[in-house]
């Protein structure tokens, strides 16, 4: 059974993390086909850890476009979520 411990040693966990935690980084987030907006990383899950928007961005000053390695599905979120 996969669990949040072993999560948290996988490349997916690691690029989350790094930009969670990253001063440089700021988040944007959508609802489903809604538009896309600046948020707190207290925004973006619930205490239980369910995704309050469908898709997650960590942006950084000079950004033009949303970059995918930077782009993260609800699952990703809630996944990340998991381990704290």
């Amino acid at each position: 059974m996969f669990t949040a411990t072993d999560y948290t040693k996988t490349a997916a966990y690691a690029d989350i993390d790094h930009c969670w935690n990253g001063s440089e980084y700021y988040l944007e987030a959508h609802e489903e086909n809604g538009a896309w907006e600046t948020i707190d990383r207290d925004q973006a899950v619930s205490e239980d850890g369910k995704a309050y928007y469908a898709e997650y961005f960590f942006g950084k000053e000079g950004d033009d476009v949303r970059i995918p390695e930077r782009t993260y599905a609800a699952e990703d979120i809630e996944t990340y979520a998991q381990t704290w």
